[in-house]
C-alpha cells in the first residue's frame, strides 16, 4: 500500500487551510508613476540611427582621401559589381 493520499480522498482540515490562504493570498496593486517614458527604448533606435549616419560619412570620406585609381574602381564596382 502507497503512503500516498488518494485523489478521491478529501483534504484534511488543515491542508484545507493552507490552500485557503495560499489561493486567497492577494498580491497589491502596482503603483504607477506619474511620467511615462516610454520603457527607455527610443534612445536605442536614434542610436543606432547615428551610428550608421557616422560610418556612412567615414566611408565616404575614406574613399575620397584615396588615389584616383581606387576611386575609378571604387565606382566601377558599385555601378555593375557582378563584372
Amino acid at each position: 500500500m502507497s503512503w500516498k493520499r488518494s485523489a478521491k480522498m478529501p483534504p484534511r482540515a488543515d491542508e484545507y487551510q493552507v490552500f485557503l490562504r495560499v489561493t486567497m493570498f492577494t498580491l497589491p496593486a502596482k503603483k504607477t508613476s506619474r511620467c511615462s517614458f516610454g520603457h527607455g527604448g527610443a534612445w536605442k533606435v536614434a542610436y543606432a540611427d547615428f551610428v550608421t549616419g557616422m560610418m556612412s560619412l567615414f566611408l565616404v570620406l575614406w574613399i575620397l582621401s584615396q588615389d584616383e585609381e581606387v576611386i575609378i574602381a571604387t565606382t566601377r564596382f558599385f555601378r555593375d559589381p557582378y563584372k
